[in-house]
C-alpha cells in the first residue's frame, strides 16, 4: 500500500507541476496579477479556467464545484481523524462498560 500511495502523490505532483507549466507558459508575457485581474496567487488557476473554458455554459461552475467539494472533502477527512483519535485516546477511558458505551461514543463522536 505504501508503493500504491509513493505511486499516486508522484502522479499527483507531476500533474500539478504539469499544470503549472502550461498556466505559466499561457501567461508568459502577461501577468494576471500585475495588470490587476487578480488580487492573490491563488486565484491565477481558476483565472485561467475562466479565460480558457469561460465561453462553455456550466464548464466554469462545474470546475468550482468540483474545487470546493474536494476543498470540502479534505477537511471533512481531517476533521473526522482528530475527533477519532480524540475519542480513542481521552474519552472511550472514561465512558463506563455497558450496552450503550458505543452509542455513547458514537454521540460525543458526532
Amino acid at each position: 500500500s505504501i508503493v500504491l500511495m509513493g505511486i499516486g502523490m508522484v502522479s499527483l505532483k507531476v500533474f500539478s507541476a504539469f499544470i503549472g507549466l502550461v498556466i505559466y507558459s499561457f501567461y508568459h508575457d502577461c501577468d494576471p496579477k500585475s495588470i490587476n485581474a487578480i488580487q492573490r496567487d491563488d486565484q491565477l488557476f481558476p483565472h485561467y479556467v475562466m479565460e480558457i473554458a469561460g465561453h462553455i455554459p456550466g464548464l466554469p461552475g462545474l470546475f468550482l464545484a468540483g474545487l470546493v467539494s474536494s476543498a470540502l472533502s479534505t477537511m471533512s477527512a481531517g476533521l473526522n481523524t482528530i475527533s477519532g483519535s480524540i475519542y480513542e485516546d481521552f474519552i472511550k477511558s472514561w465512558i463506563p462498560e455497558g450496552p450503550r458505551k458505543e452509542v455513547t461514543g458514537a454521540t460525543i463522536m458526532k
